[in-house]
Parts: structure tokens; sequence; C-alpha cells
């Protein structure tokens, strides 16, 4: 009797240690507050409040979120050009545990943290790509012109778009239209390697790297309309991943491009990620070898963000005229 009295009560304390584990982490998860964007402002909130749309304003005059990591809590943002027709502004650090900012350069069209945040790459106003220190001090320019620069997972490379070195006819437009492709900067030689070639600018916006960072993921035009593509790290075996006869196509519609802003989770063969003005997002599985396995529509809504890594994202959605969070679990 006793014994069985000894066994359910060690059942019952082990019960308890679990649904206690399980509140706690609910619990953190609903304590969670993310930053986001919308009207020009940037705002944090608590996530998972279904009756709260309460936020508190961080900054103003913001154009747009560059890159938010939530592993080192990091957010790079740019302010609103002044002049009209602009596409370039002042670039800003966010530390997002103590949601003070800092700025830390100008001129900027696009820029994405290193994994460990000291670093930043940018995309500046004469397009040309910079590595800089996340005090905003030059460290070291890569090529002549560049855009839409990324970093490897394991920080050893920046993928960008190669623009020629020169514009044939004095327009901007024309770096763009006779991009070279896609290339890769290897932070440990100072080598460059451009992986694709590209009559008329069809490769564009590298998005990220495989799991063994033996292949790199970009969008093109090559195949007629705008996909998600992969490359090795040598320039060989360039594969159309989406919208082909051989790629993942989804029924009735294409599958969208990936966002450099997705979210990856950790072994990075999942990519979470919300693009264009359909306000929709789509996760892409990835295999491991590399290759795209399915792609599909996930649910409504836009900026996704993980809740819980590799099991929970948050996203916003409209509700009564005004956005604010819902969560999804997502499927290994």
């Amino acid at each position: 009797m006793k014994r069985s009295s000894r066994k359910t009560l060690f059942a019952l304390t082990v019960i308890t240690v679990i649904v206690l584990l399980l509140v706690i982490t609910s619990t953190s998860s609903l304590a969670t507050k993310l930053p986001f964007l919308e009207d020009g402002k940037l705002y944090k909130s608590r996530v998972g409040d279904p009756t709260s749309l309460s936020r508190a304003e961080i900054a103003s005059n913001v154009w747009k979120v560059l890159d938010y990591d939530q592993e080192i809590n990091m957010l790079l943002y740019i302010t609103k050009p002044k002049e009209w027709g602009r596409v370039d502004g002042n670039l800003w650090l966010l530390d997002t545990t103590n949601w003070t900012d800092k700025e830390v350069a100008t001129g900027v069209i696009g820029a994405q943290l290193s994994p460990g945040g000291d670093m930043i790459v940018i995309w500046n106003k004469d397009h040309e790509i910079w590595l800089i220190s996340a005090d905003g001090i030059p460290e070291e320019k890569i090529g002549i012109h560049g855009a839409a620069p990324i970093f490897s997972h394991d920080g050893r490379y920046i993928a960008y778009e190669k623009l020629p070195d020169s514009s044939f006819d004095g327009a901007e437009q024309s770096l763009f239209e006779f991009a070279q492709g896609i290339a890769i900067y290897d932070l440990m030689t100072g080598q460059e390697m451009v992986l694709t070639q590209a009559e008329h600018g069809e490769d564009f916006a590298p998005v990220g790297f495989s799991q063994g960072m033996k292949r790199i993921y970009f969008n093109s035009t090559r195949g007629g309309i705008a996909s998600l593509w992969s490359v090795n790290l040598d320039g060989s075996d360039l594969r159309q991943e989406t919208n082909s006869g051989f790629g993942v196509k989804a029924k009735g519609r294409p599958i969208p491009v990936l966002s450099q802003n997705a979210i990856w989770s950790s072994n990075k063969k999942i990519a979470v990620s919300s693009i264009g003005t359909a306000k929709e997002i789509w996760i892409f599985h990835f295999g491991d070898s590399g290759e795209l396995r399915n792609a599909k529509l996930l649910t409504g809504g836009e900026s996704p963000e993980w809740l819980i890594k590799d099991k929970r994202i948050a996203f916003r959605v409209i509700y009564n005229g005004k956005s604010k969070w819902q969560t999804m679990d997502i499927q290994q």
C-alpha cells in the first residue's frame, strides 16, 4: 500500500512539474514583446493578448525595417528620405533589450546584421556595398557596385547582386538592367566570385544559404516569372526551385519569391516568408541537399517573427482597422 502511495505521489509530482513548465513556457511567450512597423512608426507590443491592441511607440518617421535578429536583440531600420523619389535614408540600430537606438549610417538603401551583430553590411545610395561596424565605422568596401547584400548564416560570405562597374549611358537604372548576376564575397580570403551570369539583370535578391553551406538561394525572372532559384557556391548546378516543370509548383497559382526578410529555422531547412502587397505568409521546406521540397501558403498576414524558435510564429493581421499579433504553430 505504501509503495502504491509513493508511486502515485511521484506520478503526481511529475505531472505537476510538466504542467508548471508548460505554463511557464506559455506565459513567457505571451509576455514577449515584438517590434513592428505601422503607418511610419515603429512600435513594440505584447504578443498573445487577444483583448488588447496596446502598443508603445519606439521611433517615428520610419520607412522600412531592414533586419531583425531576435537572438542578438538587434534591429535595423531606415528613416524616410526628405526628398521625394529617393530610395535611401538614415540607418538606425535598435537594441531591443532596452529599446534604445543610434544612427550608424546615412544614404542607405538596404542593410543586414552579421550573425553575431558586430558588423553590418550596407547598400548605399551610390549602389556601393560596405562592411561597417555596429558603431558605424567603415571597415571594407566590397567591389565597385552591388545591391541587396546578405550575410551567410556562418558569417563567412556576403552575397549580393553584382552590378556593372560603370553605367554605359550614365543612367542609374542601367546598372540593374545589365547586372551580371549573383556574387559572393569571402570575408576570410577577400575574394569575390560571380556565381551566375545573366544577360539583362534577371537574377536579383539573394535570400539565403543552404543548411550545409553548399548552395545559395536567390530570386530570378530567368524562367519568365519571378521565382526561387539556387546554385552551388562554386557556380555549378543552377536550378529553378519554383514555378517550373521540374520545380515546386502550387495549384492554380505561382509561388511567390522568397523574401530577404524571411525567418529561418535553426537548421536552415525551413523559411517563413511574407512578401508583396498580398499579405500572405508562405512556408518553404528544404531537403538535406538544399533542394526545395515544398512551398505552401500558411495564412493571411505579414511580418512573421519567431515566437518560439522553430515551433511557433507571430504575425500581424488587421483587426478593426488596426494590426495585431496572431500566432501559429509550425510543422517541421
